[in-house]
């Protein structure tokens, strides 16, 4: 007579368990794209650099340590294309010149930085004289607290909201003391 009596312990099982996973699992994301980071990270902060005279970017390389990354490539992109291509010295440092100023990305073998490039004479007050690339610095997010992770998701907030509203109802009309006396 009430269908649903047998299977509210699975249905409620269900729907927690699919609360509980991670949205890629419970939606079918694919998990290698889904978090994927871009070839170029945009949420670098931008660092103001001041060129030297004859419009040159010095720089220095060094590993997570501080030490000078010698003889390591070192490529300054505009708009995608290389502009610039040189290797670091004995000490890591690095001369570039430029032509104009303008946003540039400074790439070299384990790390990246955005730069705007000011021209001689023309930054603001705050811009520094060279930059410090420093290999191996990538950043890794952490993991997200549970209730975070719970409520990231719109399917999963619509769910949790689907849920507050239907397992009380189920509860109620299964109840025992709502069956018909026979």
């Amino acid at each position: 007579m009430y269908p649903l009596r047998r299977q509210q312990p699975l249905l409620v099982t269900s729907l927690c368990c699919a609360m509980a996973l991670p949205g890629s699992y419970a939606w079918g994301a694919d998990s290698a794209t889904e978090g994927s980071v871009p070839a170029h990270d945009t949420s670098v902060a931008i660092i103001d650099i001041a060129l030297q005279e004859g419009s040159e970017l010095h720089g220095r390389v060094v590993d997570r340590e501080g030490l000078p990354v010698t003889k390591s490539e070192v490529k300054v992109l505009r708009a995608g294309k290389t502009v610039a291509a040189v290797r670091t010295d004995g000490i890591g440092a690095f001369k570039a010149e430029l032509a104009r100023g303008g946003v540039y990305h400074v790439e070299t073998e384990d790390g990246v930085a955005v730069l705007r490039v000011w021209q001689p004479n023309t930054a603001p007050p705050h811009a520094v004289s060279q930059v410090l690339m420093i290999n191996g610095n990538k950043v890794h997010r952490g993991q997200r607290t549970p209730t975070q992770a719970l409520f990231c998701h719109p399917y999963i907030v619509i769910a949790v909201a689907a849920m507050l509203v239907a397992v009380p109802v189920i509860l109620h009309n299964n109840r025992d003391d709502r069956r018909p006396a026979s």
